[in-house]
């Protein structure tokens, strides 16, 4: 059936939320892997909700190593609820999945790339995992400065210190640092920008949630957005 959440008023339920069915029920939903724990035994700690038709989710990263737990932290440090795993090395994160249609958990058979025995989905299928309860996201560093608004005419930090894929925190910082700047701001996974002054407009912290391309564990902005370090 069609499967809807959080709630029509965009909020969660009290208590521990198991999408009930019309008749207020569970329906039984299996893991497709016989085991429940990782490789080397120790149990899987972020509840496996189900196998969906994937929709509605917000793309984070691929990792060749992807595993359940690595997944759910980004999402978690995201501000993000569920987690949703597909093809075996994709992360997606989202607050729910809006009108997405839940399947038969074997339908979600591919195992993750880094952990044979979780489930990471399948083609247009998600492993979807709640993340209630997970751990709280690590603080960010004393120098990280906050999410800003960018203008593609009038940029904020306005020295373009390089595009490349294998943007990084450390990287984008040291640039701006040896090239004499005092902040550098990361943007939309490739972009290092520089600038003597600290952006004014603050933007949601939410707004900043694209991977670094070198580090996909680091956040790097997001469209027309800026996370900025004092370097």
């Amino acid at each position: 059936g069609n499967w809807t959440f959080p709630d029509s008023n965009g909020t969660f339920p009290e208590g521990n939320w198991t999408f009930p069915d019309s008749n207020g029920t569970k329906p039984e939903e299996s893991n497709p892997f016989v085991t429940n724990a990782d490789s080397a035994g120790a149990p899987h700690v972020i509840p496996f909700v189900g196998c969906f038709k994937h929709k509605g989710l917000v793309f984070s990263h691929k990792n060749e190593e992807m595993t359940v737990d690595g997944c759910g932290a980004v999402c978690v440090s995201r501000g993000f609820r569920f987690a949703g795993l597909r093809d075996g090395d994709q992360c997606w994160c989202g607050e729910g999945v809006r009108g997405a249609r839940r399947t038969v958990g074997t339908a979600c058979k591919m195992a993750c790339a880094g952990d044979a025995t979780a489930s990471c989905g399948n083609k247009w299928r998600s492993s979807v995992y709640d993340l209630e309860g997970a751990a709280p996201p690590v603080a960010p560093p004393a120098n990280y400065k906050g999410c800003f608004t960018d203008y593609k005419g009038e940029r904020t930090l306005p020295v373009l210190g390089y595009s490349s894929r294998g943007n990084t925190v450390e990287e984008c910082t040291a640039v701006c640092r040896h090239n004499g700047y005092r902040y550098a701001g990361l943007q939309k996974w490739t972009q290092c920008w520089c600038g003597q002054d600290l952006p004014q407009e603050e933007a949601p912290e939410g707004d900043c949630r694209a991977s670094c391309k070198g580090n996909t564990d680091q956040i790097c902005g997001g469209h027309l957005r800026n996370s900025v370090y004092e370097v």
